[in-house]
Order: C-alpha cells, then sequence, then structure tokens
C-alpha cells in the first residue's frame, strides 16, 4: 500500500468513524436529527459519488461512499418515519 493510499483509508476510516455514532443514536431512539432535505440531498450525493467512484475504480472513494450511502440512508429511513408519525 502507498503512503497516499494510507492517508486516504485514514480518511476513510475518520469519516466513516463520525457517522458510526450519529447512525447508532438513530438505531437506539428510531429518531433521526437529521433535517429531511439535508438527508435528501446527502443520499443522492452519496450515491452518485459511489457510481463516480466506480467509474474511476477508485477501491478507497468506492468503500467510503457506500458506507456514508448506508448509513445517511439509515438516517433518512428514520426521518422520512418520524415525519408520517407526526
Amino acid at each position: 500500500m502507498t503512503p497516499l493510499e494510507i492517508m486516504g483509508m485514514i480518511g476513510l476510516i475518520a469519516v466513516a468513524c463520525a457517522w458510526v455514532p450519529e447512525t447508532i443514536r438513530t438505531l437506539r431512539t428510531k429518531k433521526s436529527g437529521l433535517e429531511l432535505k439535508f438527508n435528501l440531498v446527502y443520499v443522492a450525493g452519496s450515491l452518485l459519488l459511489v457510481a463516480y467512484s466506480f467509474g474511476i475504480n477508485d477501491m478507497i472513494f468506492i468503500l467510503l461512499n457506500t458506507f456514508a450511502s448506508i448509513m445517511s440512508l439509515i438516517n433518512l429511513y428514520y426521518t422520512i418515519m418520524e415525519k408520517r408519525r407526526r
């Protein structure tokens, strides 16, 4: 692994660590503290970045954006469910 790839992996881990506590809190409380508009834009952006990452064949970005998409989809689901309950 090159120094540049190591730097990318460290960045991937840092971003993942930022999402995990928020998603765990969402799963425990069944409520997302994130706004619906933010969630929608973030999910769309993450999914587009996954497609782009595959296009440039960059495994670090594929992993990062796939993980971010999954975490944001979980939060989006609970945001929408919370809005429906009101």
